[in-house]
């Protein structure tokens, strides 16, 4: 069994970003059981030294900064084990809360990869000083770009490189506004999605970047291909999740926040242990 990434949803404590497109409203919700979560992290540590992930992605069904004692147990447990990526809206990461003290060690201390999920010019814009900041201490920075009516008629290619050039990020992805065929309904979400996706932007967005002829790095075990974009790591994401797979292609290897591990976000049969 192959898998790109195992990915860790920290038991949900919330979201700071009511975000309309969000596809944690779409897949089913994991009981958060937070015995059985800390209890089988020894299976997933086993796993890890036995996989051939490239990364073990911290991420939640809300924002996973809102947990930060959960952040800290995956930072001690993985640390110098495996690379470590964050995804996160970053709000928190310089807001000075109460546990500001944790996610600054773990940030500082074990996370290798910061990926921003942005999804408007100004929350880019923003956070661009807090980027840049852990950029200078050696963190690669990854732009999680959300594409849809949220950014400004005018948004070009040239104009997502100049923000990323001032963030000093390594990465960007580039994320159609999508929802799984096999969604649990939430009719606002879909609905929103159908009326503000701008697959048209995407499409633009794309044809200007193919047009620059940039190399292919590598192609991602499941699909997409990864380019270097004039130093730039650059990729674009037709689907928000992988909805099927085979035992050599699958993107993540997921341990939610039940305390089990699965390789579907929203299929419950393909549980694992």
């Amino acid at each position: 069994m192959l898998a790109n990434n195992i990915t860790v949803s920290l038991p949900n404590l919330g979201c700071n970003k009511d975000c309309p497109y969000c596809i944690s409203k779409l897949t089913p919700q994991s009981v958060n059981n937070i015995e059985l979560f800390g209890k089988n992290i020894f299976l997933l540590e086993n796993l890890v030294k036995r996989s051939n992930a490239a990364s073990l992605l911290i991420t939640g069904k809300g924002e996973p900064l809102l947990n930060p004692y959960g952040l800290r147990l995956i930072c001690q447990a993985f640390s110098n084990q495996i690379i470590l990526e964050l995804q996160t809206n970053g709000l928190l990461i310089e807001k000075g809360q109460s546990e500001s003290s944790i996610i600054k060690e773990c940030l500082e201390k074990a996370i290798n990869v910061i990926a921003f999920s942005i999804d408007n010019i100004k929350d880019w814009e923003y956070l661009i000083p807090t980027m840049s900041k852990y950029a200078q201490m050696g963190k690669v920075i990854r732009i999680t770009l959300i594409v849809s009516k949220l950014l400004p008629e005018n948004f070009n290619f040239t104009y997502a490189i100049k923000l990323a050039r001032e963030s000093q990020a390594n990465q960007i992805t580039f994320r159609k506004t999508d929802y799984p065929k096999h969604s649990i309904g939430n009719n606002v979400v879909t609905e929103w999605i159908k009326d503000n996706a701008n697959e048209v932007l995407y499409n633009k967005l794309k044809d200007e970047f193919l047009a620059t002829n940039s190399p292919i790095v590598r192609k991602l075990c499941w699909g997409p291909s990864i380019y270097d974009y004039n130093g730039i790591g650059l990729t674009f994401f037709d689907k928000c999740i992988q909805e099927t797979n085979t035992n050599e292609n699958i993107r993540s290897l997921i341990y939610q926040s039940d305390g089990h591990l699965y390789t579907s976000w929203n299929k419950g049969g393909s549980i694992l242990f």
